[in-house]
């Protein structure tokens, strides 16, 4: 009788330490989809912010290329004008100015 009482305790103990972890794996659970459906919300934010930042990067990109281009026009304008101006400078301290000359 003694031995059937132990198995019986043996088994309320098996019992409840399974009972136990069950309840510890639970929480783990919820712990562990908490934090990884925060994960996925974070990531998916960050993928959104990303996105706008490329965007802005593109848009500011093309920008900056047509100043660059509008600066090589102007750049490319100014030196013309300087090459007409000591070109006709040059011709004036000779003696040989005539008027501005047309191309």
């Amino acid at each position: 009788m003694e031995q059937g009482h132990q198995k019986g305790l043996a088994s309320t103990n098996e019992a409840g330490r399974h009972s136990a972890e069950m309840e510890i794996g639970h929480k783990l659970s919820g712990l562990i989809d908490r934090a990884s459906g925060a994960s996925v919300s974070d990531i998916g934010m960050l993928i959104v912010e990303l996105e706008a930042l490329r965007d802005f990067l593109l848009s500011d990109g093309q920008r900056i290329r047509r100043e660059v281009t509008e600066y090589a026009r102007l750049n490319q304008s100014a030196i013309n004008s300087t090459r007409v101006i000591t070109e006709a400078l040059l011709r004036w301290r000779a003696g040989n100015y005539s008027g501005p000359r047309t191309r």
